[in-house]
């Protein structure tokens, strides 16, 4: 119960007050406290490029794989794919200093489209063009899960937020990397907690 809310006071205390002070009381939200808000930083690029960054052309996609014995059963393969592509004749272009939003409804292919954009696969159909020298960054909610397998099967050592960051970025101090993590809004506590205690939103920052 909130401090100074009418279910917190014992009986002597309402007593001692009067019905303004009570009804004033009630008001009082007893709600739990929200959590801390994040802002993320995203630092700006030191080149431009002069060109579209990524330009999809007639893209189009589907995980149906399956491959047939023989042409006539590559030929209906095919013909099964295209029914059942996930999306077809996608064309974006992706320019400087843009910001774009994907929607759609769920199973629409929204997640499988940025893997291709990023060129974590490949389409079945159509190309996928990225600017010369450009370097996509690209997170999705099993990065960081596949991120802490990879490292405990190469250590057995106890792996916290601190830790990880000071493997992969052996040049930053420690204390630049307790302030990038407490930037993404994990604190002194979390910082230092086994990851495998936070939970997912706090094991993705």
């Amino acid at each position: 119960m909130k401090e100074g809310s009418i279910n917190s006071m014992d009986a002597s205390t309402r007593n001692k007050k009067s019905p303004a002070q009570l009804l004033k009381s009630s008001d009082a939200s007893i709600a739990p406290a929200p959590d801390k808000a994040v802002q993320f930083v995203f630092r700006d690029p030191t080149c431009t490029w002069g060109e579209p960054l990524i330009m999809a052309m007639d893209v189009g996609h589907s995980y149906d794989t399956e491959s047939g014995d023989n042409d006539n059963d590559t030929q209906q393969q095919q013909q099964q794919q295209t029914k059942h592509l996930l999306f077809e004749c996608v064309d974006i272009c992706i320019d400087e200093g843009s910001t774009c939003c994907i929607m759609g409804a769920n199973g629409s292919g929204k997640s499988t489209l940025l893997r291709l954009l990023a060129k974590e696969e490949e389409p079945m159909e159509g190309t996928i063009h990225h600017a010369h020298n450009l370097s996509v960054g690209y997170f999705d909610q099993h990065v960081a899960d596949n991120l802490i397998v990879q490292h405990h099967s190469s250590s057995t050592a106890t792996i916290t937020a601190l830790s990880f960051l000071t493997n992969h970025f052996p040049k930053k101090t420690e204390q630049e990397l307790r302030g990038e993590l407490i930037a993404f809004g994990l604190n002194t506590h979390q910082i230092s907690t086994n990851v495998q205690f936070l939970s997912g939103g706090e094991r993705c920052r």
